[in-house]
C-alpha cells in the first residue's frame, strides 16, 4: 500500500535528493522510502509489510496518439486590456507572434506547441464570455523562466515554489490574469 505525502523542504535538500536518486539509479520515491526506513529503524522492522521499495515506481506512460490530422485545433482566446504587455509576458516565456488583425486588437501567439489568441476587447457577458487561466508546462528549469520574465519586466505573482506535482511559477499579466508555469516531476505524480 502506498500513499502520497506533500512536504516542504529546503530547495538545496530537494536538489540533493534528486541528484542522489539519479546517482543511485532509484526513483525519488524509492530513495526517500529507504531514507525514512533507515531513520525509523525499529518501527520498520516491526512493520516489514510497509517496506515496499518498488511501490513508488511509476508505470510506463502510454504511447501518445498520433495527432497528425486533427479535426480541430485548440486556440484559447484571452480578453486583455493591455495587449502589448501580455504579448511581452508570452514572449518572455518563448512565445512568437503569429497572425493578427490590421487594427491591432487581436494577435495569435505560438507558444508551447499551441496558439493563444489575445483580444483587446472586454468579454461579452451576453455571450457568456469570460477570462481564462493560462497554465504551461516548462521543460526549462523554472529559475531560468523566472529570470527571463523578471528581465522583461513581467510581474511575478508568486516566485518558483514547490508543489505536490513538482514546482510552479505564477506570473500576472497587466490585466491581472494569472499565468501558471509548472515544472512537472514525474516521480511525484507517478
Amino acid at each position: 500500500m502506498t500513499a502520497q505525502l506533500s512536504v516542504t523542504l529546503d530547495q538545496r535538500l530537494i536538489t540533493a535528493l534528486k541528484r542522489r536518486a539519479l546517482d543511485s539509479d532509484l526513483s525519488l520515491s524509492a530513495l526517500l522510502n529507504r531514507i525514512c526506513s533507515g531513520y525509523l529503524g525499529d518501527w520498520q522492522q516491526e512493520n516489514p509489510e510497509s517496506d515496499d521499495l518498488s511501490a513508488g515506481e511509476s508505470p510506463d506512460a502510454p504511447e501518445d496518439a498520433d495527432p497528425s490530422s486533427p479535426d480541430l485545433l485548440l486556440q484559447p482566446l484571452v480578453h486583455v486590456h493591455d495587449l502589448a504587455g501580455t504579448v511581452t509576458l508570452l514572449e518572455a516565456l518563448g512565445g512568437r507572434i503569429g497572425q493578427g488583425s490590421r487594427d491591432g486588437d487581436w494577435v495569435q501567439v505560438a507558444i508551447g506547441g499551441a496558439e493563444i489568441g489575445l483580444l483587446a476587447h472586454p468579454p461579452n457577458p451576453d455571450q457568456g464570455e469570460a477570462s481564462v487561466e493560462l497554465t504551461f508546462e516548462s521543460r526549462t528549469p523554472l529559475e531560468h523562466v523566472e529570470r527571463r520574465a523578471r528581465d522583461a519586466g513581467v510581474k511575478v505573482a508568486q516566485p518558483t515554489s514547490d508543489e505536490g506535482f513538482g514546482r510552479q511559477l505564477q506570473l500576472r499579466t497587466p490585466d491581472g490574469l494569472l499565468v501558471k508555469v509548472n515544472e512537472i516531476d514525474a516521480e511525484l505524480i507517478g
